[in-house]
C-alpha cells in the first residue's frame, strides 16, 4: 500500500475545506485500491458528525513517513501561521483579543507565537519543503490551491516560498491570478485547473446523497417534498444590513412562490455564516416560509443546494455546488475575489452577480434568464478538466 497524506485546513467547520479530502480520496481510491489515505490538519480533529474525515495533526507527519503528500486545495499558498490560528478560534472575543495582541507584538513575533501555539514545525502552514517533516523521499503535490495576494510577505519570504514551491512534483492552482503571482515569483511549471470540488455531483449523485443526509435534512425534505425553494448564504464579514437583505430575499421569494433556506456553509471562526443568517431569519419569518438548519452536515449542504431552484451567496463552494448539480447561481459581493475569479474564468458568459448586498434582488431576477442547458454545458466542461487533472495525479502516484 502506498501511504498518501492529505493535508489542508480540514480541522474546522468550513464546508469547502472539508470537501477537498473527501473528493480526492473518493476519486483516487476508486481508481487505485492500493492507496492508503491519512488526513492531516494543523490540529487533530474529529468532525465525523458533520460528515468530515477525522484529521491527525500535521506534526505527526514526521513520524508517519508518507510516500506522497497532497495539499488538498483552498487558499493555502498565502496563509501564514497567524491567520491559521485565528481561523481555528471559535470564540469571537478570543479572535478580537489575539488580533489586538498580534498588532502590538508585530508580524514577526505574531508568526512565532501562533506557530508555537499550534505546535508548527514548518516555516509555513501549507507550503512545504522536503527538508521539513522528513519529507525528503516523499512526493509533494499541490491540488488546485490558491494564493491571490502575497502582500503579507516580505520580498525575502516570497523568494523562500518560491523555492519551496519549486520542490513540488506537481503544482496546480485554481485561478489565473495565483498562476501569474507564482510565475512572477519565479516558480517553474504551474498548472491551472478548476477547483476540484466541482466534480462532487459525479461522485455523489442525488440518489446516493439521499442515503447520506442527516435526520434534520430528512425531516426538512419530508415537510417540503412538494415545495420549491431557493438557498441563500452570506459570510459574517460581508453582511452589514440584514434587514435590507431580508427584504430583497422575501420580495423575490414571494414573487416566485418559493420558500427560503438560509444555509450556514462556514461556521468556523472568521466565517460564522450562522450569525447574519439568524438575523435575516428573524426579519423573514413573518413574510415567507423560511428555514435555517441548525446542524447541517457536508452532505446536507450538497443536498439543500442540489435540490433547490436557485443558490445565492458569498461562498465559493456554495456556488460551485450549485454549478455541479446544475442549479442556477448568483454570486454575491465583489470583495470575494476567489468567487469572482472562478466565475469569470470558468462559468457561463454574463452570469448574474450582485456586487454588494444592495443589489441581490436585481441579480436574482436576472438569473431567471439563465438557461439550464448552458449551466449543464459549463458543468460538463469543468468536470472534464478536473477528471483530466485527477488522472495526472493518479499517474504521478502510480
Amino acid at each position: 500500500m502506498k501511504k498518501i497524506a492529505l493535508v489542508g485546513a480540514v480541522d474546522r467547520n468550513n464546508y469547502g475545506d472539508l470537501l477537498f479530502p473527501i473528493i480526492l480520496k473518493e476519486w483516487l481510491s476508486s481508481k487505485n485500491r492500493n492507496l492508503e489515505f491519512i488526513n492531516y490538519g494543523v490540529v487533530s480533529s474529529d468532525l465525523t458528525k458533520i460528515g468530515a474525515i477525522p484529521s491527525k495533526k500535521i506534526s505527526d507527519l514526521e513520524y508517519d513517513g508518507p510516500d506522497a503528500l497532497i495539499i488538498v486545495g483552498g487558499a493555502t499558498l498565502n496563509s501564514a501561521w497567524k491567520f491559521t490560528h485565528l481561523h481555528l478560534l471559535e470564540n469571537e472575543n478570543k479572535i478580537l483579543l489575539y488580533r489586538i495582541l498580534y498588532k502590538i507584538i508585530g508580524k514577526r513575533n505574531a508568526e512565532k507565537l501562533s506557530s508555537k501555539i499550534l505546535n508548527g514545525r514548518s516555516r509555513y502552514p501549507w507550503i512545504f519543503s522536503k527538508g521539513e517533516y522528513k519529507l525528503k523521499n516523499c512526493q509533494l503535490i499541490y491540488n488546485t490551491v490558491s494564493g491571490t495576494d502575497f502582500s503579507y510577505f516580505s520580498e525575502k519570504e516570497k523568494k523562500i516560498i518560491a523555492n519551496y514551491l519549486s520542490e513540488a512534483d506537481y503544482l496546480s492552482v485554481r485561478d489565473p491570478l495565483t498562476k501569474m503571482n507564482l510565475q512572477d515569483l519565479g516558480v517553474g511549471e504551474v498548472h491551472m485547473v478548476p477547483d476540484s470540488a466541482v466534480i462532487m455531483s459525479e461522485l455523489f449523485p442525488k440518489k446516493i446523497l439521499k442515503t447520506m443526509v442527516s435526520e434534520e435534512y430528512k425531516a426538512f425534505e419530508k415537510k417540503n417534498a412538494s415545495k420549491k425553494y431557493m438557498v441563500f448564504q452570506i459570510g459574517k464579514k460581508y453582511s452589514s444590513d440584514e434587514k435590507e437583505i431580508a427584504k430583497q430575499l422575501y420580495k423575490y421569494c414571494q414573487e416566485k412562490e418559493l420558500s427560503l433556506v438560509l444555509l450556514p456553509i462556514g461556521r468556523a471562526g472568521m466565517h460564522e455564516d450562522q450569525i447574519p443568517l439568524k438575523k435575516i431569519y428573524e426579519y423573514c419569518k413573518n413574510e415567507i416560509e423560511v428555514y435555517l438548519p441548525e446542524n447541517n452536515t457536508i452532505f446536507d449542504t450538497m443536498s439543500y443546494i442540489g435540490n433547490s431552484e436557485l443558490f445565492s451567496g458569498t461562498s465559493l463552494h456554495g456556488n460551485i455546488t450549485a454549478i455541479s448539480y446544475c442549479v442556477k447561481t448568483v454570486g454575491l459581493d465583489n470583495r470575494v475575489k476567489k468567487l469572482k475569479y472562478f466565475l469569470e474564468e470558468y462559468y457561463i458568459d454574463s452570469y448574474p452577480y450582485a456586487e454588494n448586498s444592495r443589489h441581490i434582488y436585481d441579480e436574482l431576477v436576472k438569473s431567471d434568464g439563465l438557461e439550464i442547458k448552458d449551466i449543464i454545458a459549463s458543468k460538463n466542461r469543468l468536470i472534464d478538466l478536473v477528471t483530466d487533472h485527477f488522472q495526472q495525479l493518479l499517474e504521478i502516484l502510480d
